[in-house]
């Protein structure tokens, strides 16, 4: 007679990633994902959604298909727009546990069994890393040393109560799948994680901080352009508007905040570099939701990537 032990079936952990004209990062990125440690506690698969109707990211994935020990599925989402293109990738996945990475990120081969090592011993919904910028040679001083491409840092096995991103996180399919969508298509500029999160957590859903699950994320310097963070800081104002701090409080907030950040630059500037562009972006952040509160859209853009 088998026992409950030999009846039981290994976990399945489905990899989610959404690309968006990204080959060569995403080559890197199928590659660390490829030599991820289980040590026999979970199986896994990757789920890729090339979210370009030109199908850029179709020939990196069928070679990594081709030669990996790993199942690789490949979608697209011709719509641009990154919650569609997030939701068709959960619509592939086949495990009880999805894992989320950026397209631009890198994974170290313990980043799964980390990740789900403490949500299964914390007993949660969901476990979120930290995700920690990686310069290519020649970055500014102000990205390296500044607060732009800082993340929040916290404990492992805090609670997260508030919002959190996806690019780094391991989730119950089931808390995954009784939400609408379950991204959000109305916030398909970004701020989709943000807001699926806040609704799974409305919904008693419980997610925690993992200190020990790193993912490096690799900056081009084009994204260490100073006008293209004030752009992506308007985008993400705009953003903004679409959640609780989009609201009457969100708003005095802004209004109060932008005009000081602005009075505070000279000083900022005298401090370093890294201190300015900071203190700039952020204005920018607060300047983007009063400009989208006002019907006012300067950026435009569906992706700033």
């Amino acid at each position: 007679m088998l026992t409950d032990s030999a009846t039981q079936t290994t976990p399945v952990i489905s990899v989610c990633v959404c690309t968006y004209k990204r080959p060569r990062q995403l080559n890197r990125l199928l590659q660390s994902l490829d030599q991820q440690a289980t040590g026999g506690l979970f199986k896994y698969s990757i789920a890729v959604v090339d979210n370009d109707a030109c199908e850029p990211a179709r020939s990196v994935v069928e070679s990594w298909a081709e030669r990996s020990s790993v199942p690789i599925a490949y979608g697209v989402e011709p719509l641009q727009n990154i919650a569609l293109a997030r939701n068709a990738s959960v619509a592939m996945a086949t495990g009880e546990f999805v894992a989320f990475i950026d397209d631009d990120e890198e994974a170290p081969s313990d980043w799964l069994q980390k990740l789900y090592g403490i949500l299964v011993e914390r007993g949660v919904d969901g476990v979120v890393g930290p995700v920690v910028a990686v310069f290519e040679e020649g970055a500014p001083t102000w990205a390296t040393k500044g607060g732009v491409f800082r993340r929040p840092v916290l404990e492992t096995g805090q609670v997260i109560h508030r919002t959190a991103g996806i690019g780094n996180a391991l989730v119950k399919r089931e808390a995954l799948l009784e939400l609408d969508g379950p991204f959000n298509p109305q916030l398909g500029a970004g701020g989709e994680d943000i807001d699926l999160f806040r609704r799974a957590m409305s919904k008693g859903r419980v997610f925690i901080w993992g200190a020990e699950a790193v993912c490096l994320e690799h900056i081009p310097l084009e994204r260490t352009r100073v006008a293209f963070q004030l752009r992506r800081a308007l985008l993400r104002g705009k953003v903004a508007m679409g959640g609780p701090e989009g609201g009457w409080r969100g708003m005095v907030k802004s209004a109060l905040a932008a005009p000081l950040y602005a009075v505070t630059l000279p000083v900022c500037l005298m401090m370093g570099s890294h201190v300015f562009v900071t203190h700039l972006v952020r204005c920018f952040d607060h300047i983007g939701k009063l400009l989208a509160a006002c019907g006012i859209d300067v950026v435009g853009d569906k992706y700033i990537t």
